[in-house]
């Protein structure tokens, strides 16, 4: 078995201070990785890791749908396999699924054929070429096998920190909202550890960046 990358070679926001804006510097050094999208049109990429989760994903959808907000689902394929009513209802409302591996795997952790075999197991249940690394969690190595495969390794440009049970809910709000632009691409939770926070940051956050043009896609 081919041993794992050395676990320093790619950006992992887990591993920072609270970065709820990914540095210019870091997405030039990894531009082989999508950071965010050219746009001049005011979109925003809405994305939502972890689900489908039935105590998260009906809320999740009842708000985009206020919003008129579609959005990426980056699932964990267990959890589409545990609840295919729900992947089928985020599909069904207009919003795109991405694969997040079968198993939620850490990338520094496991050889690059383990982890590959556990996304590809996982796109049996996501139809989807769009790949998020659990905990961004990425080597280069690893990378070049995900991109070899056929998948689109979609990082970000805004993380929203609702995965933290202590995070300041007013204040990643608001670093949120300065820290988005066209083409920016933002991460939220769709897991219930999350929930209390996105009920706190999330409706706001849609309702604030509506108010100034911006649309959701």
């Amino acid at each position: 078995m081919l041993k794992p990358d050395q676990p320093n070679s790619y950006f992992c926001a887990m591993a920072w201070p609270r970065l709820y804006h990914t540095p210019a510097i870091v997405q030039q050094a990894f531009a082989g990785l999508t950071w965010r999208k050219p746009d001049n049109s005011g979109r925003v990429y809405l994305t939502f890791d972890d689900g489908p989760s039935p105590e998260v994903t009906p809320w999740l959808l009842e708000t985009l749908a206020a919003y008129r907000a579609k959005a990426t689902f980056f699932c964990v394929g267990a959890n589409a396999e545990r609840y295919p009513a729900l992947l089928q209802q985020i599909t069904d409302q207009g919003h795109q699924l991405g694969n997040h591996t079968q198993h939620h795997m850490a990338g520094w952790h496991v050889a690059p054929e383990t982890y590959l075999a556990d996304a590809n197991r996982a796109a049996e249940a996501i139809p989807s070429s769009l790949f998020r690394p659990p905990y961004g969690q990425l080597t280069p190595r690893l990378a070049r096998a995900l991109r070899s495969s056929g998948y689109e390794v979609i990082m970000w440009e805004v993380l929203s920190y609702d995965f933290d049970q202590q995070v300041d809910t007013a204040k990643a709000l608001q670093k949120c909202l300065t820290g988005t632009r066209a083409g920016s691409i933002v991460v939220f939770h769709d897991h219930p550890k999350a929930l209390p926070q996105l009920r706190a940051i999330l409706p706001s956050y849609l309702q604030q960046l509506h108010e100034k043009g911006y649309t959701f896609v």
